[in-house]
């Protein structure tokens, strides 16, 4: 029951009623992972969509010399390796838990299902996508004209903002576990314009 409530309140999953998540979740695989145990690494196949129960996971790059850049922290309620799922290329980055962590694993011919019976989820990660790349402009401009300081700042002050908009997001008062309806911005009902539930794994998926 706790993982349907965190799955309900991920972005991509908040459209569908209780029995649709209850079929998400049956399709899931679930992990854990201690403290720096490689979840996936730069090159290796997207089989999956990856969804943060607990812990924290950070996105890198290494170099050659064994440097590492990180790219991005998951927490509980993210999601990360989204993006190699729609193209198929192997993953660009590699994800390393941070701390012990369970993830929650759906595979990628399930996943991409969803997005065909579900036209809104592509349009919420779309949403989601476009606000990673104003975030990642806004660190390439850091980097080009602040000093070191003040974007370690800015970093963390995006950081809390996050943190803080999680734990809002998975407040009491965020709704009825069983609700199926989906808000838009501004509370428009997005039900409205998506009428669409789960339909049966089979369909889209052959």
């Amino acid at each position: 029951m706790e993982n349907l409530e965190i799955l309900k309140n991920i972005f991509i999953f908040s459209g569908f009623d209780k029995d649709g998540l209850t079929r998400i979740h049956g399709l899931a695989v679930e992990e854990t992972h201690k403290k720096t145990d490689p979840i996936y690494w730069e090159g290796d196949a997207p089989d999956w969509l990856f969804i943060v129960i607990k812990g924290k996971v950070k996105l890198f790059k290494q170099s050659k010399a064994g440097k590492e850049t990180i790219l991005r922290i998951v927490g509980a309620g993210e999601t990360f390796g989204e993006v190699p799922l729609f193209d198929g290329r192997p993953h660009s980055d590699s994800a390393k838990a941070m701390e012990p962590t369970d993830v929650l694993k759906i595979p990628r011919t399930e996943f991409l299902g969803m997005v065909r019976e579900h036209p809104y989820v592509a349009y919420e990660l779309i949403l989601e996508f476009s606000r990673r790349l104003r975030d990642a402009q806004d660190v390439v401009q850091g980097l080009a004209v602040e000093r070191v300081e003040k974007r370690i700042v800015n970093l963390l002050l995006k950081l809390a903002d996050r943190i803080g908009r999680g734990r809002r997001n998975q407040s009491p008062d965020s709704g009825d576990s069983n609700a199926s309806g989906y808000r838009g911005h501004g509370g428009q009902h997005r039900g409205d314009h998506h009428p669409h539930r789960l339909a049966p794994v089979q369909r889209g998926l052959d």
